[in-house]
């Protein structure tokens, strides 16, 4: 006669059997508790020992600050302070390198580092993050800042050149009277203006300034005379075609032969000399 002890333990066994190949998650997690088979989180676990693992992670991260993904306007400013964004722009403590821009260069580069304090508070930067796009906007500035310097002195060296080539040795006293027409009627602004567009360097300009001083030298504090001993390249030549229309150049036997040529000699020499 069998067992029926036996018979019971056999149907327990086959029903757990049943329950086991009906269930399709982790192996491991067949014999658990329903609540804990429906678990997602312990379905994720393929064996024991990931299982283990997985709480092992868990336990180190316990403690530890958390940032919950921000939705609304409030919630990203706690985010942001949390990843250490000031809750004052002034608090912003930056470090940029200036040392190759020019007084006026760094004038405007610190304006623009003060509006940036507001902007950054604003995008929820930290004084990390803010240092690194400030130092990248003043090492752009020192680019800007040797192109302009680049270029301004290529146009004061063409302004120079252009003016030279036409005044000849009366270039420092056409200049001398430029100035003084910019001393006599324009103030430290207006001279100020001048140089910041450029104008300073335009021979046009220059040109311009110095014949309204030639139009009143007394005005500027020069004597009409004073400028009788330098000549541009064409009144020179004006003067040597003068000089060649003398009936003694060209007569050898003439008395004042020697003297006129020594004067167009002289006058040539000038006017190669420019």
């Amino acid at each position: 006669m069998d067992n029926p002890t036996d018979g019971a333990q056999l149907n327990e066994q086959q029903g757990q059997e049943a329950q086991s190949q009906k269930f399709e998650g982790p192996e491991w997690l067949a014999s658990m508790p329903d609540d804990l088979k429906a678990s997602k989180t312990l379905s994720k676990f393929k064996d024991v020992e990931n299982l283990a693992r997985g709480y092992e992670n868990a336990q180190k991260l316990i403690g530890r600050d958390r940032i919950t993904i921000p939705k609304t306007d409030e919630e990203f400013q706690e985010a942001y302070a949390k990843l250490g964004c000031p809750d004052d722009p002034k608090k912003y403590a930056f470090k940029y390198d200036d040392s190759k821009l020019s007084d006026a260069h760094k004038g405007a580069l610190a304006k623009d580092v003060e509006m940036f304090r507001g902007w950054a508070k604003a995008a929820g930067l930290n004084n990390a993050q803010a240092n690194v796009v400030i130092n990248k906007y003043a090492e752009q500035a020192g680019i800007y800042a040797a192109e302009d310097l680049a270029k301004c002195t290529a146009e004061t060296q063409a302004c120079e050149s252009a003016l030279r080539s036409e005044w000849g040795e009366a270039y420092d006293l056409k200049i001398t009277i430029a100035n003084r027409v910019l001393s006599r009627y324009g103030d430290q602004n207006m001279i100020q203006a001048i140089v910041d567009s450029g104008l300073g360097r335009n021979p046009g300009f220059v040109r311009m300034i110095s014949k309204l001083g030639e139009m009143t030298q007394e005005d500027v504090g020069l004597d009409r005379t004073g400028g009788s001993q330098v000549m541009t390249p064409e009144a020179i030549r004006e003067q040597i075609a003068e000089v060649q229309s003398h009936p003694a150049y060209l007569d050898a036997s003439h008395p004042e032969h020697k003297m006129v040529v020594d004067r167009a000699q002289k006058l040539f020499e000038r006017l190669v000399a420019r």
